[in-house]
């Protein structure tokens, strides 16, 4: 096992800033996720630290050394693709093997390892058969499989799940996992989906443009987004953003003040010194379609997604709105004015209308 340190790590290609001075931590035997868009530079750090991509600056570490200048075959990190990257015209027992024959193993000790590998993914009847003969979900088994057998310090694992469907990246994401915290070998996965990151990241790091957003447990991620770009990525659906003005209502207290109505200031913020204009994060769970609610909005539509319903509005400024409910409970028809209430206030966040960032105080 072993950490992975990233000290002002940055790479170009040509014109285009892929990652920039990117400093993050990995924590010995954790699962980490890099989370964000496609092109914002996630799989290039993965690269840099299997050596395939040579960073422009700053320094990578595999446990107490730095690796800039140490080969790929010389790096002891396994990569799993997410073309799975098999070898067509070898069994899959050949294929399970092939680290090992690279590493001069001898073949009774190769056999046992493959025996064990193949069995802790369920492929021990697949042994014989070739690529070509196997179901997707099988073949990412295989590959992973490959990554296993060399017992390496480090998993790198870069959209491994992407090639598959929806109830089978369920079940193998839930396998990958259960495997990682048995081995606890030190993993950094790579993804652009929300939910893989989520459900599987023992923390996640969120990248925008090549430029590391926050790194926090999923919950914490989740609670306390530290940006818009943070809020708007995460959730589905994601945290809503909404333009509001700082005002004083009749009782003295501050309110914010929105096109469709004005809400007491959260209890976080209530002492604060708030600038006069900010964007306020509200969760969809945290607010509700209620006849006293304090906000106006006409709604859009509503999606029906089994146990729960999206309520999507808008408000007079064209602000739109989502308002995640029970499916119990009767939804507004298209056109139908609404009123909206906030259910949880200490939930509601305020972001810096030029910087992004989320307003914190002493």
């Amino acid at each position: 096992m072993a950490t992975i340190e990233f000290a002002q790590v940055s790479k170009r290609f040509g014109e285009v800033v892929a990652v920039d001075d990117l400093t993050l931590s990995v924590v010995d035997g954790e699962l980490l996720v890099l989370l964000g868009p496609s092109g914002c530079g996630k799989s290039t750090v993965l690269r840099m630290v299997a050596g395939l991509d040579e960073p422009d600056g700053g320094t990578i570490m595999i446990g107490p050394e730095t690796v800039n200048d140490v080969e790929p075959r010389d790096r002891d990190v396994a990569m799993v693709f997410q073309s799975y990257a098999l070898y067509p015209h070898l069994t899959v027992a050949r294929n399970l093997e092939f680290p090992l024959r690279q590493r001069g193993i001898d073949r009774p000790e190769r056999e046992k390892t493959v025996g064990e590998v193949a069995e802790s993914l369920q492929l021990t009847e697949l042994l014989s058969r070739k690529p070509a003969e196997l179901s997707g979900g099988q073949r990412q088994r295989v590959a992973l499989g490959r990554a296993i057998v060399r017992r390496p310090s480090v998993f790198l694992m870069d959209e491994p799940l992407s090639n598959l469907d929806a109830a089978l990246r369920v079940e193998t994401r839930a396998n990958i996992v259960t495997l990682q915290q048995r081995l606890e070998t030190t993993t950094m996965y790579v993804t652009h989906d929300q939910v893989e990151a989520m459900t599987m990241g023992d923390r996640i790091a969120v990248i925008s443009a090549g430029v590391l957003q926050q790194v926090a447990t999923p919950r914490d991620l989740y609670a306390l987004p530290n940006n818009v770009f943070v809020a708007a990525f995460l959730g589905n659906p994601p945290m809503n953003l909404v333009p509001a003005t700082v005002a004083t209502g009749g009782d003295g207290a501050t309110v914010l003040r929105f096109a469709g109505g004005e809400i007491p200031s959260p209890p976080a913020y209530r002492s604060a010194d708030l600038p006069e204009a900010v964007i306020v994060g509200l969760r969809s769970e945290s607010i509700a379609v209620h006849p006293d609610g304090p906000l106006t909005a006409t709604t859009t539509i509503t999606e029906v997604l089994g146990a729960e319903v999206h309520v999507i509005a808008h408000l007079h400024d064209g602000t739109r709105l989502v308002v995640r409910q029970d499916a119990r409970r009767p939804a507004p028809r298209r056109g139908e004015l609404i009123r909206i209430r906030v259910e949880e206030a200490g939930s509601v966040l305020l972001f810096d209308p030029d910087s992004g960032k989320r307003l914190e105080f002493p």
